[in-house]
């Protein structure tokens, strides 16, 4: 079975909050779902 699960890295929101030299922040793509704001959990029986 195949189930979507939100992302526990970024929690859906699809990005991540990266702060840079001078505590500036930037907004990356979340490296735990690529991006795509969930992950493919597959579960056998």
């Amino acid at each position: 079975m195949v189930k979507k699960e939100t992302c526990p890295v970024c929690k859906g929101n699809k990005v991540v909050q990266v702060t840079v030299t001078a505590g500036a922040a930037k907004h990356r793509p979340c490296p735990g779902c690529n991006g795509i704001g969930y992950q493919v959990k597959m579960s056998s029986y």
